[in-house]
């Protein structure tokens, strides 16, 4: 009897050993194999599943509403030659752009904070296919520049993002936009990203992004189908509309709520519209001080604190003017209970 039992414990103890060392080898991150993607058809594969689970999961978001990724043309990555790379044809709906009636202080065309959206989407991509555990971290901060008049509706676009630093804990990203047809440079920016997602997400991701892409397919858009958020907006200008700026002196202050079309794949305020949202804010105060001729917004960077949920506060300042025509403004954009989600500085001429 001693001797089964015995028997028995070191069988139970070694089928223990194995299982747990099958299951580590399994759910290890792999920055081997998974890291090496060679040909732009891997890279167009990878994103292609990613965005599928991410559409799954959240079918219903601020990505939605500025329909990127349809025609993604990634070059080379992830080679000793080539660093991480994407480039993104995209065609500027007339549903992004505002018309003056929504940001007096901005021309008919894309608005730079909508662009700026862009960027975040797009600069996120090739972070993935170079990041072995196919993070695409948090925004940190953010930054575009137009060189140029805001960019027309029907516009063609050719927008590339190159990694330029990626670390276990940060990545940094520069991005150029230009017309398809001239080659014509309109706009450039920056994004910093703090890639850390958790033990759940950078176990699971790397390994099982195929199953979860075909599970999230299937079953995300039933999780939501009776919710309310199916009826998204169409257009910025209806996002937008619910924001009431009033301004005393050179402050400008509204409300915003954040809803499911405003948000990103992990349920926060989406990094783009709120630098979106900050843009229509500032710019009904520097309307208000500059009357009916207005400024256009050309430059802004943003900086993000922490994630911004439900009813958010939305503060604008003009700042003391230099000898220039230029309005540099500061705006702020907070929880009820004041705390910082992010801090925007904008430059208008």
């Amino acid at each position: 009897m001693t001797g089964e039992l015995g028997t028995y414990d070191v069988t139970t103890t070694l089928l223990a050993l194995v299982t747990t060392v099958f299951c580590l080898l399994l759910l290890r991150p792999s920055a081997g194999k998974k890291a090496m993607i060679r040909t732009p058809s891997q890279a167009k594969e990878l994103l292609t599943q990613f965005l599928r689970m991410s559409e799954g999961i959240k079918p219903i978001g601020f990505g939605a509403v500025l329909s990127v990724g349809r025609d993604l043309v990634p070059s080379e990555v992830n080679t000793p030659k080539v660093k991480p790379h994407v480039s993104v044809n995209y065609r500027v709906p007339q549903a992004l752009c505002l018309p003056s009636s929504s940001a007096p202080s901005s021309p008919p065309g894309l608005p730079l904070g909508v662009l700026l959206a862009i960027f975040d989407d797009v600069s996120t991509w090739p972070i993935i296919v170079a990041d072995p555990l196919r993070r695409p971290g948090v925004s940190v901060h953010l930054s575009a520049t137009y060189l140029d008049a805001p960019v027309a509706p029907d516009s063609e676009l050719l927008i590339t993002s190159d990694v330029k630093k990626l670390g276990n804990l940060m990545a940094f990203c520069s991005l150029e936009c230009r017309l398809k047809e001239t080659g014509e440079l309109v706009a450039v920016g920056e994004h910093t990203k703090y890639l850390p997602m958790g033990w759940v997400y950078e176990k699971l991701i790397p390994n099982f992004l195929g199953p979860l892409t075909l599970f999230s397919s299937k079953y995300g858009p039933e999780l939501v189908k009776n919710s309310s958020a199916l009826e998204a907006a169409s257009t910025v200008s209806d996002l937008v509309q619910p924001l009431e700026p009033e301004s005393e002196g050179n402050v400008t202050r509204a409300s915003f709520s954040v809803t499911d079309e405003c948000k990103n794949p992990m349920g926060g305020f989406h990094g783009g519209c709120q630098a979106l949202v900050a843009q229509v804010v500032a710019g009904a105060g520097v309307a208000g001080m500059m009357g009916k001729g207005g400024k256009v917004l050309k430059s802004v960077s943003v900086s993000y604190m922490s994630t911004g949920k439900g009813v958010c506060d939305v503060v604008s300042e003009v700042l003391p003017q230099k000898q220039d025509d230029d309005i540099t403004t500061s705006v702020e954009i907070m929880r009820e209970d004041g705390r910082l989600i992010s801090t925007a500085m904008m430059t208008w001429k």
